[in-house]
């Protein structure tokens, strides 16, 4: 089954890729098996409407990810959402603007900043840095091959919660 990319994006050897309308998957290159591995992840935070932009900041394992129902996301590397900011209007472009994870948001005409202190609040430090050691535990667990049958499946799934 064929299902349109929107947007891909790296992490050190993670890709986040955002497909249309607007549920994104996250997946590791294996050098053991040399192909893209699935990794599986909670999707229960989706966007509800087609993502725009996504971008990552490796310092810090973190994505964002903005779409056209004004929502930015912020995702640590487990692809765990850290917060979601609310804009008026569609969001078309999101990027990290610093060393400190500030964000710029492009919507309807204007630009946007948003502090890292007003999304990161210190109650969710772990999510937002995990350890080393919980990043590799979390991407060298069980191995699925990326194939169209796992993508078939997978928009089963998403079908499916969104009814």
């Amino acid at each position: 089954m064929y299902r349109p990319i929107s947007n891909i994006i790296s992490m050190k050897n993670v890709l986040l890729v955002a497909f249309k309308p607007c549920d994104t998957q996250v997946f590791r290159y294996d050098q053991e098996l040399e192909d893209l591995v699935h990794i599986k992840t909670d999707t229960t935070f989706e966007h509800e409407s087609e993502i725009t932009d996504v971008d990552t900041f490796p310092e810090k394992n973190l994505f964002i990810s903005g779409s056209m129902d004004g929502f930015v996301k912020v995702w640590n590397a487990k692809k765990e959402m850290i917060r979601e900011i609310k804009f008026p209007e569609p969001v078309y472009s999101v990027s990290f603007l610093n060393k400190d994870c500030d964000i710029l948001v492009g919507h309807l005409g204007k630009v946007s900043t948003v502090s890292h202190k007003d999304y990161v609040p210190y109650e969710i430090a772990k999510l937002y840095q995990p350890s080393a050691e919980d990043v590799n535990t979390f991407f060298f667990r069980k191995r699925t091959r990326a194939d169209s049958d796992l993508f078939a499946q997978l928009k089963m799934k998403d079908d499916e919660l969104k009814r």
